[in-house]
C-alpha cells in the first residue's frame, strides 16, 4: 500500500507541476464488494461542467457509463461518511473558488487524503464504482471533462 500511496503522490507532483492538461486514471478491483473503483487526478482535480466516464472491452468501442455529466458535489453525497479529516478537506472543496483549491494545498492534500479514503474520492468527484463490471473480464477506461469549452481525455 506504501509503495501506491508513493507513487500516486510522485503522480501528483508531476501533474500539478505543469501547466497543461494531463491526467492518469487507476484502476482496481473493488476489495469492499463487486465491480471495478476507478479513480483520476489532474491538474483540474475535478471539472466544473463535469466528466463523463467511458469502459471498453477491445481497443474500439468505448461505452459511456453515466447518462449525464458528474458534476462537483454541492454536499457531501448520500450514504458516504466522511473522516473528521475528510470533512475538512470536503469543506475547503465546497467553500473555496475553483481556481483557488486546484492551485492550493487545500486541493493538494485533499486529493493525497483521497487515496485513503476511497468515500473522500467519491465525494470530490475523483473515484466511480463500476458495479457493472462482470467478474473475469478485462476493461479499459478513459475519463474525459470539459476543459475551456473542449472535451478532453
Amino acid at each position: 500500500m506504501k509503495k501506491i500511496i508513493i507513487i500516486y503522490f510522485l503522480s501528483l507532483i508531476s501533474i500539478f507541476g505543469f501547466s497543461q492538461v494531463k491526467g492518469d486514471v487507476y484502476v482496481a478491483n473493488n476489495h469492499n464488494g463487486e465491480g471495478i473503483i476507478v479513480r483520476w487526478i489532474s491538474p483540474e482535480i475535478y471539472f466544473v461542467k463535469g466528466i463523463n466516464i467511458y469502459r471498453s472491452t477491445n481497443k474500439g468501442n468505448w461505452d459511456k457509463l453515466n447518462t449525464t455529466p458528474i458534476l462537483p458535489a454541492k454536499t457531501i453525497p448520500n450514504g458516504l461518511k466522511l473522516s473528521d479529516a475528510a470533512a475538512g478537506y470536503f469543506s475547503a472543496y465546497l467553500d473555496e473558488p475553483h481556481e483557488k483549491f486546484k492551485e492550493g494545498f487545500s486541493g493538494v492534500f485533499a486529493v493525497i487524503e483521497s487515496v485513503k479514503d476511497f468515500n473522500l474520492a467519491l465525494a470530490l468527484g475523483i473515484a466511480y464504482e463500476d458495479k457493472t463490471a462482470v467478474k473475469g473480464a478485462s476493461y479499459s477506461y478513459k475519463i474525459t471533462g470539459n476543459f475551456k469549452g473542449e472535451e478532453i481525455e
